[in-house]
């Protein structure tokens, strides 16, 4: 790391320290801020030698819970040495208290805001002006109250998400310099705040992919690897548990991206040599990919997620059975996202096998209107659960029943005809509009079982 990058982005605490360096002897990080904090703080790099420690290794809380401590300490040995003629630093501590409060209101503003947008509105019996002082604190922060790399990084992540209810948006840029600012801060950041930080980029990329917005999809990838390589690569414990649904989302994004595309020869999967790309295909990137980052899937969730993703992997690949096989008898775990779209892949890779070897179905016993049944019935059981789908999602799962009913009968009545009757033309023109003017899960697959009929 070269020490003129650590002095740049140092302005983490007040003035009043002695802050030439990020880097210290002391294999103790306490012990070094304590140095530090003391005055002793290491001025010449030809000093510096093994154990260095960054301070971004501290959690952003901890680090400025400590400078409200040692400002403390200073009033304390002021006062005791009986200094009357000294200022007993009582306005530093009054900023060492507002840095901290003012950092953790910003992040419980973002994070209501991420709620509000991307996860379940209606929860929310509140609204901005509820959160007391908050107008204030933003407006401070706006006129530079605080020279604080964590205050300034989340501000422009409020300002990014609160962009996204404006009509003539300029979000877009806000983006592009949010991640301008990550990666100025990068060294005064602690590895887990920066995931954190992150994955307010992820919420914002899959938001506009949902809206038409596919160039996104990289980025995504992008920002969901580099939280991957910190949290995990960098940390082989197993303690760091990996959130399935990122896993199963980083597998579906890459799934819909251009085969053509160079991604997976520049992006590797972890930044250690062994696991270099080479040449990669994307099913290869993926398959990868999926056997380097399960183990950090927490157990009870990891048979689910992954013969989910293999299954998808699988049928992506036009490799049907072996997919019914993975998903042959799915087992249900907590999350209603992935036991409904379990069930949604389990329901196209039987109409593909139907279609191809139905006598592997006939043996199985598999009745495929009772699977679709069953799809209904996870819907029904949403409306006895705390934390429910939204109704969004609810149509969209719904539209897909009963359009895959369609597609499935007409499939058993007109399938194998040669001369198909007029009816039948009707309803698949029918149903084709319908499809077109629905939000629905395999959208582009039903469409062309329809055309194929």
């Amino acid at each position: 790391m070269e020490l003129s990058k650590c002095r740049k982005n140092i302005r983490f605490f007040s003035d009043s320290f002695v802050l030439e360096s990020l880097l210290f002897h002391d294999g103790n990080v306490d012990k070094s801020i304590e140095t530090l904090l003391e005055g002793r703080a290491i001025t010449k790099a030809e000093k510096i030698k093994t154990n260095i420690i960054n301070i971004s290794m501290l959690p952003i809380d901890k680090i400025l819970l400590k400078k409200i401590y040692y400002e403390k300490k200073a009033r304390e040995k002021i006062e005791s040495e009986g200094r009357r003629d000294k200022e007993p630093n009582l306005l530093s501590i009054s900023n060492a208290l507002d840095e901290y409060y003012y950092l953790n209101k910003i992040q419980l503003y973002c994070a209501y805001l991420s709620y509000k947008k991307f996860v379940n509105p209606t929860v929310l019996s509140y609204n901005k002006n509820d959160i007391r002082l908050i107008h204030i604190i933003l407006n401070q922060i706006d006129d530079n109250y605080f020279d604080n790399p964590a205050i300034k990084v989340y501000n422009k992540i409020r300002l990014l998400y609160e962009a996204l209810n404006e009509t003539n948006s300029n979000d877009k840029t806000i983006y592009l310099e949010l991640k301008s600012l990550i990666d100025e801060y990068e060294y005064t950041i602690n590895r887990f705040d920066k995931a954190t930080i992150l994955s307010y980029l992820t919420n914002y990329c899959l938001y506009k992919m949902n809206n038409g917005n596919f160039r996104f999809r990289e980025e995504f990838l992008y920002t969901n690897l580099s939280i991957l390589k910190s949290l995990y690569t960098k940390n082989t414990s197993k303690k760091n548990k990996l959130p399935p649904s990122t896993f199963k989302n980083i597998v579906v994004v890459s799934l819909k991206l251009d085969p053509a595309t160079d991604f997976f020869q520049r992006c590797q999967i972890t930044d250690k040599p062994a696991q270099a790309i080479r040449n990669q295909n994307k099913h290869n990137w993926i398959e990868e990919f999926m056997e380097y980052y399960k183990k950090w899937i927490d157990t009870k969730y990891k048979k689910t997620y992954y013969n989910y993703c293999l299954a998808l992997l699988l049928f992506e690949k036009m490799e049907y059975v072996k997919a019914y096989r993975v998903l042959q008898n799915p087992s249900r775990t907590q999350g209603m996202f992935i036991n409904l779209d379990t069930k949604v892949l389990h329901l196209v890779i039987l109409y593909e096998v139907f279609n191809k070897r139905s006598i592997i179905l006939e043996n199985d016993g598999i009745d495929i209107l009772k699977v679709l049944d069953s799809l209904r019935g996870l819907l029904k059981d949403d409306l006895n659960r705390k934390k429910q789908v939204s109704q969004k999602y609810v149509a969209i799962y719904k539209n897909f029943e009963k359009t895959y009913k369609r597609l499935y009968n007409l499939n058993l009545r007109y399938g194998g005809m040669q001369n198909k009757p007029l009816k039948f033309e009707k309803e698949q023109k029918k149903l084709k509009a319908n499809v077109h003017a629905i939000e629905i899960p395999f959208k582009n697959w039903i469409l062309d079982k329809i055309h194929r009929l």
